[in-house]
């Protein structure tokens, strides 16, 4: 009966082994769907009550604000900008887009970074902005402008003068040349920007910074890794040597190159390979002594009747 079953069995049907088996589906109960939807609803309480009423409790009110990294003139102004907005706070809730609009007032002020101390400190610390140059506008009076463009205020004293073609709009500088000139100035060490006399852009060496009478113009080439070649030109300042040069090339800091120095002759010691022959005392001639002229001889006595002698040969000086 099973052989006449297989004969008769269409061509198209797969046999019950071939056919792919249908996987058990998963279904939750309804006691854990209740389980499931409690414990979500309880997260989701939790979240809302952390961000609507626990991180604003008074508990963790900020009452006390310590702030660091302020200098200059600013400092003051931008001290009590930063503890009014900060009172409004927690510790567990810090805005810092509100104390960046608090003290957006000071071009100083580059940004800002909160960190908060439980639970009721926050410690603010200010980034500000470097002084890079004093900029005179072809129109407009001259200011202090910092590495990255923005106009300080008036000009400050120990900076380099940069001349501007044209003037200065919205209290930035975006002309990218003097961008890249900033960047130089602003990078170099405190030590040395206030003995930059000048900086310029030159088609054949790049950015050449100059730095007084007597020192060799540090050649920077472009103004990418401006922090590692001042380094760089710091080190070859120190050295007594370097300052007979002419020029410093500061376009791998890792290796400076000095042009223009002048040649030394040093010490070889007698005996060394390639060692100049030794000097020898010069050898003074003789002087001629005078011989003194001897007493003339009496010719001799001949007796009557002899030949007179005949002088012996002399030989001839050798």
């Amino acid at each position: 009966m099973r052989a006449l079953a297989a004969r008769l069995r269409p061509a198209w049907v797969f046999p019950a082994r071939l056919l792919p088996r249908r996987r058990p589906s998963f279904s939750l109960s309804a006691r854990m769907r209740r389980r499931l939807s409690l414990a979500l609803a309880t997260i989701a309480l939790l979240v809302g009550l952390y961000f609507f009423w626990i991180r604003d409790i008074g508990f963790v009110k900020v009452d006390r604000v310590s702030v660091s990294g302020l200098t200059g003139k600013e400092a003051p102004g931008v001290r009590a900008a930063l503890e009014r907005a900060a009172a409004q706070m927690t510790t567990l809730h810090v805005e810092t887009d509100k104390l960046e609009r608090a003290v957006a007032a000071f071009p100083s002020v580059a940004r800002i970074e909160a960190t908060p101390d439980f639970p009721g400190t926050l410690r603010i610390t200010v980034v500000e902005r470097v002084a890079a140059a004093v900029v005179a506008p072809a129109q407009g009076k001259p200011v202090t402008v910092a590495t990255d463009g923005t106009v300080l205020g008036p000009p400050s004293k120990g900076l380099p003068s940069l001349p501007l073609r044209g003037a200065i709009a919205s209290k930035r500088v975006s002309a990218p040349g003097m961008l890249r000139l900033l960047a130089v100035s602003g990078a170099a060490p405190a030590e040395l920007r206030g003995e930059i006399e000048s900086i310029a852009q030159t088609r054949g060496h790049g950015i050449v910074v100059k730095l007084g009478e007597g020192v060799p113009e540090l050649r920077f080439g472009d103004e990418r890794r401006a922090r590692a070649k001042w380094a760089a030109a710091s080190a070859l300042l120190a050295d007594p040597e370097v300052s007979d040069g002419a020029y410093i090339d500061l376009r791998l800091p890792e290796r400076p190159a000095v042009g223009g120095l002048t040649p030394k002759a040093l010490p070889v010691k007698p005996g060394a390979e390639g060692a100049a022959p030794e000097e020898t005392a010069p050898v003074v001639p003789e002087q001629a002594v005078p011989q003194q002229a001897l007493p003339e001889q009496a010719p001799p006595v001949v007796p009557e009747g002899q030949a007179p002698p005949t002088p012996a040969p002399i030989d001839p000086v050798q």
